[in-house]
């Protein structure tokens, strides 16, 4: 009995280590884990830890201080740092489009004609009905704005192509297509009678000429290249550097100061007269010369030869102080031509006269 009790309480002792043991490796797990914990919460003590946040500002403090910086000195430099910005973000484009470009060049190859063919397809191609369109829509907006010179004064006129000074484009653009239509030029046959009696004077000194309503200036591209002329240039618009913008009826030109005044296909504007006042006013009286191109069909009735409306016009001139010396109404089917000088009478400030407009069909 007493062996048998030994043996129960060693077989106790034993099962008692045993589970001790257990109980320690189990105690020593949870230790590690604890330890592990606490390994990871110093860890994270130490990332808050002053040191590491003052590190941290810092860094935000430098990254602030440089933009700072950068602001003071785009301040301070204003439109030069604009400018080198501009510059590299330029020369960042051009790399990038030269690289385009070349890889381009090296997939489609060095065809020149290909390159040309491309870039042609780019380009918008007009059928040739918008072609037939867009000159119609021109057309009507010459005859739109022509209809106006005629039937408006010249300080209307004036007024509007200074505010829009596209309109006169416009119109200029269309009267050029009339003028390839036309058999001959006046301007050309004025320039050539200036040159003409130029060289029949024995003068050599330079004669001065007013070009009223001047357009784009033909007259004096011509005769300005040559020593003997000065031609002065008065129209709505400025079109050139030849061209001074004025209302026709008041040029700045000194009185009696010119020997040749030109009416080329100009006298437009219900204030007619106003016009021919101010060539009288302009020209030397004894030696002046007044010279007037216009369309056939604003003097003569379509229907027959009747030069009625001439005859009225010639008197008109008369009472505004000019004298026809030379009338030249058959050598074209187009235009009239008249060589008008002085004739010693004041004109009259009252007359008003308005010749018979040069109106386009609408086609």
């Amino acid at each position: 009995m007493k062996k048998k009790n030994d043996t129960n309480h060693q077989k106790k002792r034993s099962s008692s280590s045993t589970a001790s043991t257990t109980h320690s490796k189990a105690k020593h797990k949870l230790g590690g884990g604890s330890k592990r914990r606490k390994q990871k919460g110093s860890e994270q003590e130490s990332s808050s830890s002053p040191v590491v946040e003052a590190e941290r500002w810092s860094k935000s403090k430098k990254k602030r201080m440089r933009k700072m910086k950068f602001a003071e000195k785009k301040r301070e430099g204003g439109n030069n740092t604009e400018n080198d910005t501009t510059k590299e973000e330029d020369k960042e484009m051009k790399d990038t489009a030269s690289s385009t470009t070349t890889t381009e060049t090296l997939a489609i190859g060095s065809n020149d004609d290909t390159t040309k063919d491309r870039k042609d397809n780019n380009k918008p191609k007009q059928s040739a009905l918008q072609k037939s369109f867009l000159s119609r829509l021109s057309g009507s907006r010459f005859r739109e704005l022509n209809e106006d010179l005629y039937t408006t004064t010249s300080q209307s006129a004036f007024e509007k192509f200074s505010k829009q000074p596209e309109f006169y484009d416009q119109y200029h653009e269309g009267f050029r297509r009339q003028v390839k239509e036309w058999p001959i030029n006046p301007v050309n046959v004025i320039a050539e009678w200036l040159v003409s009696r130029k060289k029949k004077s024995a003068d050599d000194t330079t004669t001065t000429v007013v070009d009223f309503g001047c357009g784009d200036a033909a007259l004096a591209k011509k005769l300005n290249k040559k020593k003997q002329f000065e031609v002065h240039s008065f129209d709505l618009v400025a079109s050139c550097v030849w061209v001074t913008a004025c209302d026709m009826a008041h040029v700045p030109i000194p009185t009696g100061s010119v020997d040749v005044a030109i009416f080329c296909l100009s006298l437009m504007g219900t204030n007619l007269a106003d016009f021919v006042r101010e060539a009288h006013r302009v020209l030397k009286p004894a030696t002046g010369i007044l010279k007037i191109a216009e369309v056939r069909s604003r003097f003569f009735d379509s229907n027959s030869d009747n030069d009625k409306c001439l005859k009225q016009f010639l008197k008109t001139l008369s009472k505004l102080g000019f004298k026809c010396i030379q009338k030249d109404d058959e050598s074209n089917k187009m235009f009239i031509m008249l060589e008008l000088v002085p004739n010693g009478k004041k004109p009259d400030p009252k007359l008003a006269y308005t010749a018979k407009p040069c109106l386009y069909k609408r086609r």
